[in-house]
């Protein structure tokens, strides 16, 4: 009958089945994987034999089991070695494989001569495996030997090696072995000194069984970990193959390893391959030799001109390159968003220079409009003089539309926007600014267009520009085409626009055309390529645009002419026209309060006042005018309107006189008069309780009309 300790190799043999089938079941191929399954798998029938070896010892297979076992053993060693190969990741060592199996051949020969070297013998019914000088030299060459060599690679790997889990594995390994070693060398060469091998051997499957238990948890930490670099390797090919910049990977020889989607995107032209020779060819002031590059450039694709920022470095193992990595990500729209916003800046900053110059020389303009009406209205003038006095008022006239660009500037000079027609306006304004000219115009308008927010006048100013551009770009005359269409804007278009409804209109010629070199300074205020230009045209147009909450572009091709595009916000309210007249004859009464820092436009605005009948008091400031107004009320005599001035220097001026004075008598007619102001109170003059508004410089006709107007209010 079998003992207890019997069964102590078909545990073994079980614990092993189950680590190979459970490390099998992870249908994870990798060489540890493979080579941990052989060894286990090996041990496993070591263990099995040695149990069936004892149990049919009564039916006579003892020793052809026994032999069995023996050649399985032989080879045990050159699996372990095997093993351990792949754990510290080194190629197999091929002398060590030749010594291996010529060891094996040598040792199973004998095996085949029974007769002459008896390893088991059976006597009463009973197994007696006895030790033999055959036996002991086995063990030592298949199991001792690789053994040791294992520990000496091992223990090598565990000095040199600097990753932390790879340590951890290899000495788990380590001290598995060292014990199994010893373990198994007290089974079979210490204690048989004492005790018999048949009472021995059962034993020597709990070192294998705790061998076994060390290597597995090594493998078990192995894919652990391998699963965690798979799921990152996951992860980071669909970020390589989705990430917006093109990465390209070359080895040292300057082929490409790899390429992401983007890459082939941008660099692939039927079916050409990427070499460094194509990308200096693409992409300015590049070169491939270089080993760190970081730089903006322009890169040229498939007739595409991008703007890109690259970077270029090395992979390398201790002083060898591996390989080259390019990464080149297209920054085209970031940097025309950024000279956009540059270019507004510079505007803004010019504006503010700009509106306190106009501010002055609107005051002066005014003055001149106010002597030139005086003039007129004296009725003493002979014809001739008449002449020279519509001459001159021509000529103020010029000059105030030269403030009025300088105005668009300024942060003051708000859009007075409105409902308008594209239509009517577009007529009126182009055939006014060709009139003369060698260009011709053409339009392309539908029926369903929408109408436009805006102001009419600065919109206005807008298609002059744009037709005068397009005329002094073609010498020889040509043809001005303008297309009006209706525009859905999303978040998922280019344009840097607010998603919603709007109107574009896009000026076409066939000019000269705009080099690529000067395109993103067309816009810049005082760049011009015009001998007679003084650059502000296209500047005032962006400014314009800009207020109006719109956008503009332009393409253009040297040559080939440039196309303008001009988005404005649409309006679904139908636009109504207002017609405004002059009264041939004016006549009015009471007295009129003058608020104005200008001592010459007091004078004047005075004089042509008096000419309609009314009685005037002036004040240089707001402290003044209250004080006038203070002194008015004790005498119980009222104020028929106030003209202030908006802008005071060092003084209060029309907006906080405004409201003291509304303060005492809601019902006063106030008039707000300005050259310039950073607040858009001549826009929205209601919303702060004034009556009208009046821009300067303003005309005797256009300050009848504000005054019928507010005094028939």
């Amino acid at each position: 009958m079998l003992s207890l300790t019997t069964y102590l190799p078909l545990l073994s043999c079980l614990i092993n089945l189950f680590l190979f089938a459970y490390v099998t079941g992870q249908r994870r191929k990798n060489r540890l994987n493979g080579s941990y399954m052989a060894f286990s798998f090996a041990i496993a029938a070591t263990c099995l034999g040695d149990y069936l070896m004892r149990l049919l010892v009564p039916y006579g297979l003892g020793p052809l089991i026994a032999h069995i076992v023996l050649s399985i053993m032989l080879i045990l060693g050159f699996f372990y070695i095997n093993f351990i190969y792949a754990l510290i990741n080194r190629k197999s060592d091929i002398f060590l494989r030749i010594i291996t199996y010529s060891v094996s051949v040598i040792a199973l020969g004998p095996l085949l001569f029974r007769n002459h070297f008896l390893i088991v013998e059976q006597t009463h019914g009973r197994y007696n495996f006895q030790p033999t000088l055959f036996l002991i030299p086995v063990f030592i060459v298949c199991i001792i030997l690789p053994g040791a060599y294992a520990l000496l690679l091992l223990a090598r790997r565990m000095i040199v090696n600097d990753t932390t889990l790879s340590r951890k594995q290899i000495s788990l390994v380590f001290w598995g072995s060292v014990f199994s070693l010893l373990y198994e060398a007290l089974i079979f060469v210490v204690l048989p000194l004492f005790f018999s091998y048949n009472d021995l051997l059962p034993f020597s499957s709990v070192g294998i069984v705790v061998h076994s238990v060390f290597i597995y948890w090594s493998i078990h930490r192995y894919n652990l970990f391998t699963v965690d670099i798979e799921q990152i390797q996951r992860v980071a090919l669909h970020i390589f193959e989705n990430i917006s910049e093109a990465v390209l990977l070359f080895d040292k020889n300057g082929n490409v390893l790899q390429e992401n989607q983007s890459a082939a995107l941008m660099f692939k032209e039927a079916g050409k391959t990427i070499t460094p020779s194509l990308l200096e060819q693409c992409l300015a002031d590049y070169s491939y030799e270089k080993e760190y590059v970081n730089f903006q450039t322009s890169c040229i694709c498939r007739d595409k001109t991008y703007t890109v920022m690259l970077s270029q470095s090395l992979i390398k193992q201790t002083d060898r390159v591996l390989a080259k990595i390019i990464m080149i990500r297209d920054i085209s729209e970031q940097v025309r968003i950024e000279r956009e916003l540059h270019r507004i800046h510079r505007v803004e900053s010019i504006g503010v220079l700009a509106g306190g110059i106009a501010h002055d020389f609107n005051n002066c303009l005014s003055g001149v409009y106010s002597a030139f009406g005086l003039l007129k209205m004296s009725g003493t003038l002979s014809h001739e003089n008449e002449i020279i006095v519509k001459e001159g008022e021509a000529a103020v006239h010029q000059a105030s539309l030269l403030t009025r660009q300088l105005l668009t500037f300024s942060k003051g000079d708000a859009p007075d926007i409105g409902v308008q027609a594209v239509g009517p306006l577009l007529e009126g304004v182009l055939a006014f600014t060709l009139r003369g000219t060698k260009a011709r115009y053409r339009l392309n308008i539908p029926e369903t267009l929408w109408h436009i927010s805006a102001d009419k006048g600065q919109i206005g100013q807008v298609i002059q520009n744009l037709a005068l551009n397009a005329d002094q770009a073609m010498p020889e005359g040509g043809w001005i085409t303008v297309v009006a269409e209706n525009r859905t804007v999303t978040t998922s278009d280019s344009v840097t626009l607010f998603p919603g409804q709007y109107v574009r209109l896009s000026f076409i010629d066939d000019g000269v055309g705009i080099p690529n070199s000067i395109i993103d300074k067309i816009f810049d205020p005082y760049f011009t390529t015009k001998p007679k230009g003084n650059g502000l045209g296209l500047a005032i147009v962006h400014s314009i645009i800009n207020k109006h909450g719109g956008h503009i572009e332009v393409h253009s091709q040297p040559g080939k002419g440039s196309t303008f595009h001009v988005y404005l916000k649409a309006s679904i309210t139908p636009a109504k026209e207002k017609p405004e007249t002059v009264p041939e004859q004016f006549h009015g009464s009471g007295k009129i309060l003058v608020m104005d820092d200008d001592p010459v436009i007091r004078l004047l605005l005075s004089r042509v006042l008096a000419t309609f009948g009314f009685t005037v008091e002036v004040a240089e400031n707001g402290e003044s005018a209250l004080s006038l107004y203070d002194l008015s009320i004790k005498r119980q005599e009222s104020y028929t309107a106030v003209i202030a001035d908006l802008t005071i220097p060092g003084a209060m001026g029309g907006k906080v006189l405004g409201e003291k004075l509304l303060q005492q008598d809601p019902h006063l007619k106030i008039i707000i008069a300005s050259g310039y102001s950073q607040d858009p109170i001549l826009v929205n003059f209601q919303n702060y309780g004034f009556h009208a508004s009046i821009r300067k410089p303003y005309t005797i006709d256009e300050l009848k009309m504000v005054l019928t107007k507010v005094l028939k209010s």
